[in-house]
This record gives structure tokens, C-alpha cells and sequence, in this order.
């Protein structure tokens, strides 16, 4: 039984697997191996250092190992995944699920994936990722991802929605199109909401770009994270970050330094006018999160709507520059960001 699951573990991952795995009965005879070459054996004391070994149990009992050659952090999720799935199936039943799903998310998100029989592990771990979901990552301010992690574990613990702590303050949530009912903008300001309400967590949400396949995941959760990064870099303060519209951020962070502290002193006086006005500021950075509307500006800031154009009025007589003018406002935005994140 033991040599038959392990060769039918290993045929199902299929060609190629990236990192030389070994799997050896109670005697330590390899009964099913892949990718391992002839001088990859642990008689090979140059090369002994590199491998990693997990026992596998069956009634308290051991019944053999599995040795992967590597010590990455890769590789080490790698061997839990392989270690849980062969229990899974000897055991045939589920063998810590929720442990499982993590750490083959964590594997898939923070590693650029090339091994191929990474889908197949997850699949038979129980991890169903579909054919479209996005990465949103959850970023607390303390070190609260852990209580993120179990709310959202509680919440679409019966949907193909799946959670993972990053680190102490980062959580990664990975969802699947079908589960977003209007947008992901919305999805993700519910999120907030959410997190908010029930623990009572300030927190900032960062989300990527649609993935079309689970080897996709590592790009879109660097697309959430750069989302959050930016944001952060120039200042700003929003709860929510879609990284489809950071497009300016991404820019400006491009332009050499230099460049953008000329732009910057050639504004200098009426910018120092405006910066020494909090108040000024805040309705500028409304008025824009809102795309010029100055009702909706108006109603964020708790203010009468001709209070929000008398303030606009100020601002336009300490820069000469119009909000009403798309050229002006342009302007004032690179303004904003090049100063903020100083």
C-alpha cells in the first residue's frame, strides 16, 4: 500500500517537478523518487546539507519519509504540501485541510511558481481555484492578521475563498470572480467595512488585477502589494487600492528625483501657501478622491456643498491655478504627490 500511493502520488503530480523529491519506506529504501539524479543521494556528503526530511505516521507509527533536495523557503512548503497529501491519501480522509490551504496559497503567492505539479497538489489538497480570482492583501495596522485571518476563515468558510497570514500584519485573500457580485472596488470596500465593524481594525486593502490561472497568483499578489507600497510611498491615505488605477503613481515613481524636485521648486511659494493650510488640502485631496464632484466631496467632509466651492476658491487665488480647469487640476495632483511623499 505504501509503495502504491507513492508512486501514484508522484505519477499524478506529473513532469516536471522542479526540486528532487524521495520517497522511502520504514527501511529507508526510496520506493518512489522524481527528479533525482544519480548524485543526489544521501551517501553524497557534499550534497547531504540540502536535503529535507519529514517523517510520515500512520496510528502513531512511522511508516517511511519524504526527502526533497533544497532549503528555500519554496521548497520547505513544497515538502508539507507533499507530506499532507500523502497522509490525506493513506489515511483517505482529510488530513489538516486548513493547514494544507494555507500553506500551499503562501506557496503559490510569494514564490514565482514554476513547478507545474503545483495545481495538481492543491487540487488534491482540496484548494479549488478556479478559472478567474482576485488577490486582495490585507494590511493591519499592529499585529492583527491573525484575527483578519479567522474572521474570514468564519465568514466564506463553504466558498472557494481562501486566507493566509503573511506576516504578523499582512493577510492575502484570494477570491474567486464568481463570489464578487458587482466590482472588485465595491467587494473590496466591503471587505474594509467588514474588518471594521466586526473587530473593530483600522486597516488598508490593496488588490490586483484579475488571475487566469493559479501559476498567476504570485504576479497578482505582487500587484496588490505594489498597490499598497505606493500609496504608502506618496502619502496617501486611502483604505481601498485598486492597482488597475495607480497607473500616475507608478509614473512618478519612475522620474528621477531630480527631475521631480525641479518641478516641485518651480512651484515652490504658492505650494508653501497652500501646505500651511490643512484645511485646503484635505478639500483639494476630497475633491479629487471624488473626480471633481463637488457633491459627493461636499457630503465626505461633512460640509455644505457651497462651502466646499468657497474653499476650491481659495485655493484657486493662493496657486492662480482653476479647479474647474482639467490642465490646472492635473497640475495641483502632481503637486500633491511629489510633496506628500517628502
Amino acid at each position: 500500500m505504501f509503495k502504491t500511493i507513492a508512486l501514484k502520488l508522484l505519477e499524478e503530480l506529473g513532469p516536471p517537478i522542479k526540486m528532487p523529491v524521495q520517497i522511502r519506506d520504514i527501511n529507508e529504501e526510496i520506493v518512489a523518487s522524481a527528479n533525482c539524479k544519480d548524485q543526489l543521494t544521501l551517501e553524497d556528503g557534499e550534497n547531504q546539507g540540502f536535503w529535507q526530511k519529514r517523517d510520515l505516521y500512520h496510528n502513531y507509527q512511522k511508516i517511511g519519509s519524504i526527502w526533497l533536495y533544497g532549503q528555500t523557503e519554496e521548497a520547505r512548503i513544497y515538502l508539507n504540501l507533499l507530506v499532507a497529501v500523502f497522509q490525506q491519501n493513506y489515511r483517505k480522509k482529510k488530513n489538516s485541510k486548513v493547514q494544507l490551504e494555507e500553506d500551499g496559497l503562501r506557496l503559490l503567492l510569494t514564490t514565482q511558481c514554476e513547478l507545474q505539479a503545483i495545481p495538481n497538489l492543491l487540487a488534491q489538497a482540496g484548494l479549488k481555484l478556479g478559472r478567474s480570482q482576485y488577490v486582495f492583501v490585507i494590511e493591519t495596522k499592529g499585529t492583527e492578521a491573525g484575527q483578519v485571518d479567522n474572521m474570514l476563515k468564519k465568514v466564506w468558510r463553504k466558498q472557494n475563498a481562501y486566507s493566509a497570514k503573511i506576516t504578523e500584519n499582512t493577510l492575502a485573500f484570494v477570491v474567486e470572480n464568481q463570489l464578487i457580485e458587482e466590482t472588485a472596488d465595491d467587494f473590496a470596500l466591503m471587505l474594509h467595512q467588514l474588518i471594521l465593524d466586526e473587530l473593530y481594525l483600522e486597516c488598508r486593502i490593496g488588490f490586483s488585477t484579475p488571475a487566469d490561472a493559479p501559476q498567476m497568483l504570485s504576479e497578482k499578489f505582487k500587484e496588490a502589494m505594489e498597490a499598497l507600497k505606493l500609496t504608502k510611498y506618496f502619502g496617501l491615505l486611502h483604505h481601498v487600492i485598486n492597482y488597475s488605477k495607480i497607473s500616475l503613481l507608478k509614473l512618478l515613481k519612475s522620474i528621477p528625483e531630480s527631475t521631480l524636485k525641479k518641478i516641485s521648486t518651480s512651484f515652490g511659494h504658492e505650494w508653501q501657501l497652500l501646505a500651511g493650510d490643512r484645511e485646503l488640502l484635505l478639500t483639494l485631496q476630497k475633491y479629487i478622491d471624488f473626480n471633481l464632484n463637488v457633491s459627493e466631496a461636499a457630503r465626505s467632509l461633512f460640509v455644505h456643498r457651497n462651502t466646499l466651492l468657497y474653499r476650491l476658491g481659495k485655493v484657486q487665488k493662493l496657486t492662480g491655478l482653476d479647479y474647474r480647469n482639467f490642465d490646472d487640476m492635473v497640475f495641483l495632483r502632481l503637486m500633491m504627490l511629489i510633496n506628500a511623499k517628502e
